[in-house]
């Protein structure tokens, strides 16, 4: 808040510019290497002491057990389109034997198509509910958050169920 009350720049912390007037690209933040100076890094998560899959599973099992909750594993990462990037939540899913990406994400950053596949999805088990369809096979680079290295995945291209 200091910065913006001086009318200070974000990225370099000096006077008489903001972020996007910036015109200092040396800068790196030693903690993520994105461009902006060290203080202003997100905190880093607080370490904690490592535990075993029991422990966890203990844990999860008794704060859970009062409520009517599910926990699922996300992450937020970058997707990299030919153009654009975008900040996505990606939900981890161990028991699905494909990876899926909404539409609306593929078309917006127009990512790149390198097949199609037929696909049968039997949503919880019903077979009353079974869904027959051929969806386009989509190369994506995902990054973490806070790291440059990328990661390829092919996933299927889906319609995502929302409110």
């Amino acid at each position: 808040m200091r910065l913006r009350n001086a009318g200070s720049c974000y990225r370099c912390a000096k006077r008489g510019h903001m972020t996007k007037a910036c015109r200092n690209w040396i800068i790196r933040c030693a903690k993520c290497c994105r461009r902006h100076i060290t203080p202003l890094c997100d905190p880093p998560v607080p370490s904690s002491d490592p535990k075993t899959a029991a422990e966890l599973h203990s844990t999860v099992s008794l704060s859970n057990s009062s409520k009517n909750s599910v926990l699922l594993r996300t992450a937020q990462v970058w997707v990299d389109g030919p153009c654009r990037k975008r900040l996505a939540r990606c939900l981890f899913n161990g028991g699905s034997q494909r990876s899926f990406v909404a539409e609306s994400l593929c078309r917006e950053l127009n990512l790149e198509v390198i097949g199609d596949e037929e696909v049968t999805i039997h949503p919880f088990g019903g077979a009353a509910n079974v869904m027959k369809s051929k969806r386009c096979l989509v190369r994506v680079w995902l990054r973490i958050q806070y790291s440059r290295k990328k990661h390829c995945v092919e996933v299927l291209e889906v319609e995502i169920c929302h409110d």
